[in-house]
């Protein structure tokens, strides 16, 4: 299978199921009546790939149970990621979008449950899209979801709040902390988690960055910091940290940037489309550069590896010698700039 889109919901879910396997066509009635303008919606999209049912047929299944033939829906392999897409179109109406990933692969549950397993964590990813949810048809080639309960939220977010820096690799990290975020969400709304793979696009989070490692603290000062964990012990053969107004908060030893030098990467950091043929010039030396994305600026020498990252309140400006690649440097990074957003 191809990517597919992740979102979850904090709603109670008990509102939801409330209209479905009753039998009762006012509760159809009201269902429709309810959802409107997004049944329409979805009937026009499934008209255009010709599924040969549309929502109000799906929901008038989920409402009674089975379908035309009389087969239960929950058996009906033929049509259950409608079921699935009718059955999000209604948690989305009672409950609230938290958030999303977009294009995970079906094996990627399976590979971050092993990076869990491996770690002694016990909590399973793969269980928020899979664990199904009683009387709908929530598990297809196409799609899946799953329900964390409000009473099963605390321990589950306990689990995950303990994690500490190295616990698990950086980039499992951050989904968990999506999902830790969500668990601590529908713990302040009083509201059961349900997770959709394969429905429509998510409103993914914003690149705002939130920390993932909320008890953290630096130590010492900025300089200490510079001189003892990224320098001394960590993969960095320098490093520096300038204020947005140019005032210089640390530098190793030797490692001056000029207020010529930091002008001119301005430009560049606030808009990756700009050309950096010319390359850049940091502490007297000259580095090719691309900007990837806004705000981060990358490049390198023949012994260096440079990365320039622009945050809401500094610059950070870090040098890697290619001889001692460090797997830790971007974890580093990351951690630097946690603690420059929270504290700086």
């Amino acid at each position: 299978m191809g990517g597919m889109n992740v979102g979850s919901y904090a709603v109670r879910l008990a509102e939801v199921m409330r209209h479905f396997r009753t039998g009762d066509e006012r509760s159809l009635a009201a269902l429709v009546d309810v959802l409107g303008p997004e049944v329409d919606a979805l009937g026009e999209g499934w008209a255009r790939e010709e599924y040969g049912r549309s929502p109000r047929d799906v929901l008038r299944h989920m409402v009674r149970g089975v379908n035309d033939d009389g087969l239960d829906i929950r058996d009906d392999c033929a049509d259950d990621f409608l079921y699935i897409a009718c059955f999000e179109l209604v948690v989305r109406h009672y409950g609230e979008p938290l958030d999303g990933w977009d294009s995970i692969r079906s094996s990627w549950f399976g590979r971050a449950d092993g990076v869990l397993d491996e770690a002694g964590v016990d909590f399973s990813i793969s269980n928020l899209v899979r664990t199904g949810i009683d009387g709908v048809p929530v598990l297809s080639d196409h799609a899946s979801a799953g329900c964390l309960r409000y009473d099963e939220i605390p321990a589950a977010h306990t689990v995950l709040a303990r994690l500490r820096r190295g616990d698990l690799p950086l980039h499992t990290m951050y989904y968990v902390a999506d999902v830790r975020d969500w668990l601590r969400q529908c713990l302040a709304g009083g509201r059961d988690l349900v997770c959709i793979a394969g429905g429509r696009p998510t409103s993914s989070r914003s690149r705002d960055r939130r920390r993932l490692f909320p008890e953290e603290r630096p130590a010492g000062t900025w300089q200490q910091y510079v001189d003892q964990q990224l320098v001394a012990v960590g993969p960095f053969c320098h490093a520096a940290i300038y204020g947005l107004d140019g005032r210089k908060w640390a530098a190793s030893p030797g490692f001056e940037v000029s207020a010529a030098e930091l002008s001119a990467l301005a430009a560049p950091l606030a808009d990756p489309r700009l050309p950096t043929a010319g390359g850049v010039r940091i502490a007297g030396r000259d580095y090719s550069a691309s900007s990837p994305v806004q705000g981060r600026l990358t490049g390198s020498d023949r012994t260096c590896l440079l990365t320039v990252q622009q945050t809401s309140k500094a610059v950070v400006i870090l040098l890697e010698a290619r001889y001692r690649p460090f797997k830790e440097s971007s974890e580093l990074e990351e951690q630097l700039i946690d603690f420059i957003e929270t504290f700086g």
